[in-house]
């Protein structure tokens, strides 16, 4: 893991101290799956998964998957400097209306920090968790996102993918474009 300087924002200097790693796999060169669950659950601080092959340059294009919840307000949080450079960003629900998560207050609030924002609902039905994280990651790539922001949900006691929630392990396990994710 390694942890990037602070960086200089239009409003100052904000620190965005992440811990960037490599995606967990069987493959020696990726980090053991134990190293991706301490840095999420024990860094206190965000966490970027780096796809295999990631791009290089801004991310232009961001979605944002948000549940009203704590861990998804953390993430976007720690996501504020580079949604500030962002052209396009979208705040994505699955499987609630926008309105029950508290998207539109969410949009309201990055407009105050003049973030421009839409918002879109998908409907991925009564499905798993991981069935979730599925339709995550096809509207990230239909989308041609360049980062996905999103809350790093946990249960604890459970023994799946890194003690995480199936939408999380398998987002984590498949994202082709950068991850951000706070616990």
């Amino acid at each position: 893991m390694t942890t990037p300087p602070s960086r200089q924002s239009p409003g100052g200097v904000v620190d965005i101290r992440i811990d960037r790693i490599g995606r967990p796999g069987a493959d020696p060169e990726n980090v053991a799956p134990a190293t991706v669950e301490a840095a999420i659950h024990e860094c206190a601080r965000p966490v970027m998964i780096a796809p295999p092959n990631p791009g290089d340059g801004p991310f232009g294009s961001v979605i944002v998957a948000w549940n009203g919840s704590f861990q998804a307000a953390r993430a976007v949080e720690y996501s504020l400097p580079f949604l500030a450079k962002a052209s396009l960003i979208t705040i994505l629900v699955a499987g609630n209306t926008p309105d029950d998560v508290g998207a539109p207050y969410l949009a309201r609030n990055l407009g105050r920090h003049g973030i421009k924002t839409t918002i879109d609902a998908i409907d991925p039905g009564a499905v798993s968790g991981r069935a979730r994280g599925r339709a995550l990651l096809d509207y990230t790539h239909g989308k041609g996102a360049d980062l996905l922001v999103m809350g790093a949900y946990g249960h604890g006691g459970l023994t799946n993918f890194l003690g995480l929630g199936g939408a999380t392990a398998k987002v984590i396990a498949a994202c082709p474009v950068p991850l951000l994710l706070a616990h």
